[in-house]
């Protein structure tokens, strides 16, 4: 018994021992197998927004008590989120974020040590690294910051096409994230067939996105670009509204040039048929000229008996006068024979004279109609000459209707890129320069009729437009419009200003003056205090 007990108090101290022994060695193993898993892809959050910056532990492991950071190295200092023992240490990080960090308490148990950042800045924008010091663990991520709106959607007429009788419409948006989609629509909210669209994700991360349709004439003629990313829940769109003129002018001219040619090729066709006639009849008319000049010999003493006059005619009667005296019975046989044969022969000639008349009578009444012919094709052909430039005046005046519109487009387009981009300028500035330029209203586009204008508040905030006038020039005549005191837009939003005939404005201008795009234009918008804040002018102007 005495050896027994002294065994166990041996292995005691040693069982323990090992135990550590070999939690050492397995914690140092999975340690030596631990990674710091980030997003693969770049964070893109809106300004204002508070985002999560992923990044965790694999496998899981406890890491409540272990020193943790996150951090920037574009920044001094470069400390970011700083946790020593379970506590924030908020007087080491760099006072851009204090009071905007934090980590999970409850998910650091399961290695998950994400960092949730508040009221996301434009400064925040930059790569992050997470951090375990101890373990020499580390993750890295982008962050990518995007303002709050995106631009609007612009449409121009990018020209015509002359096989269908179409119209070539562009769409165009930038500053999206992520990718959106575009759709076309028709007045009666019916999606069209387009074509593939064009997408470009510039330096900045953000994508600018274009579509391209073939329109052809319908109802209202009434078109819908809708630029949409369901993600966010953002859509930006942009109506058109085409006139009848532009597919008019292209569907008609093709069934004239078809029926011209047609018509050319009936006439050649016709002339060829009656040529083809006469070749045909005049082999066979001196055929039976020289089979009648072969079957009368005989007949030369008969023709010159006509043709010597009256002396040769007495001489040859009384010739045969005096042989029929002097001959007997066999003469007079052969006096009535020769008379028999003069009368067959006179009896054919006739009908030869008779059938060349008749013959020279159809040839004169074939030439006359293919003379007339000729007249009729003549006469048609100036009267397609004509409509034919008719069309082609038409069709010309349309394309520089059109050119004139696309170029009003393009710099009604140049001009709202101007105006975001000063815009975009002015919020980095400083503080109170973003409060000014926040307050912009621009007019970004106008109706090819002349029947409205639109206004858009691009800024970041509401816009408050009790007082402020809206002057438009046409051909040197002004005229004014004033917002009612109330009256507000929001941020984003686009309002219809048009006159009092014309359907579902969001204002009602009375003194409204509809204009073409050949006419001189000014628009101009004038705050309370006499401030001009956006002039728009056409390209005659």
């Amino acid at each position: 018994m005495l050896h027994q007990t002294d065994g166990l108090s041996l292995q005691s101290p040693i069982r323990p021992l090992s135990v550590l022994v070999f939690y050492l060695l397995l914690t140092h193993s999975c340690r030596g197998q631990l990674q710091l898993i980030g997003p693969p892809q770049p964070i893109v959050a809106l300004v204002g927004d508070d985002i999560i910056l992923p990044c965790h532990l694999k496998p899981e492991m406890d890491v409540t008590a272990e020193p943790l950071e996150w951090k920037r190295s574009d920044l001094i200092p470069e400390l970011v989120h700083v946790m020593r023992a379970g506590r924030s240490l908020e007087n080491v990080k760099n006072p851009s974020y204090r009071g905007r960090t934090s980590l999970f308490a409850d998910e650091l148990k399961r290695g998950n040590i994400s960092l949730k950042l508040s009221n996301v800045q434009v400064s925040d924008q930059g790569t992050y690294r997470c951090d375990i010091p101890l373990w020499n663990r580390q993750s890295s991520l982008q962050l990518v910051v995007v303002p709050g709106a995106v631009a609007s959607a612009v449409i121009t007429l990018s020209g015509m096409d002359r096989v269908r009788g179409g119209v070539l419409l562009d769409c165009a948006s930038r500053g999206w994230y992520p990718q959106p989609e575009v759709l076309w629509l028709d007045g009666e909210g019916n999606l069209l067939s387009a074509g593939p669209t064009e997408t470009v994700r510039g330096p900045d991360h953000l994508y600018t996105v274009s579509s391209r349709v073939t329109v052809e004439k319908r109802h209202s003629n009434s078109f819908t670009c809708r630029v949409q990313q369901r993600t966010t829940n953002q859509t930006r769109e942009t109506h058109i509204t085409v006139p009848d003129d532009f597919f008019t002018v292209q569907s008609s001219s093709v069934p004239i040039i078809t029926g011209l040619a047609v018509s050319l090729a009936v006439c050649i066709l016709l002339i060829l048929f009656l040529l083809f006639v006469v070749w045909r009849w005049r082999p066979t008319t001196i055929k039976n000229k020289r089979s009648s000049s072969d079957e009368a010999p005989e007949g030369q003493k008969e023709i010159r008996f006509k043709t010597n006059g009256t002396e040769d005619q007495c001489v040859t009667a009384d010739g045969e006068r005096e042989q029929l005296m002097t001959d007997g019975p066999e003469p007079v046989q052969l006096v009535q024979d020769n008379g028999q044969k003069k009368s067959r022969h006179q009896q054919r000639r006739e009908e030869e004279l008779q059938r060349r008349e008749e013959e020279q009578q159809r040839r004169e009444e074939a030439e006359k109609e293919v003379q007339t012919l000729k007249e009729e094709l003549e006469t048609k052909k100036n009267e397609w000459q004509m409509k034919l430039h008719e069309e082609t005046t038409k069709r010309e005046e349309a394309e520089r209707q059109v050119e004139t519109l696309k170029e009003l487009n393009s710099k009604v387009h140049a001009t709202t890129c101007e105006e975001q981009e000063h815009h975009s300028h002015q919020e980095d500035s400083s503080s109170a320069n973003h409060s000014s330029a926040s307050g912009s209203l621009l007019v970004i586009g106008v109706d090819q009729q002349g029947k409205y204008i639109h206004l858009t508040n691009t800024s970041n905030e509401e816009q408050q437009l009790g007082g402020w006038r809206l002057e438009m020039q046409v051909n040197r005549k002004n005229i004014s419009f004033t917002f009612e005191k109330s009256f507000s837009v929001k941020s984003g939003d686009t309002v219809t200003v048009s006159c009092m005939m014309c359907p579902s404005p969001d204002l009602w201008w009375k003194d409204f003056k509809p204009f073409s795009p050949a006419d001189r234009l000014k628009f101009t918008l004038i705050n309370i205090t006499g401030e001009i804040r956006h002039e728009l002018r056409s390209l005659t102007e």
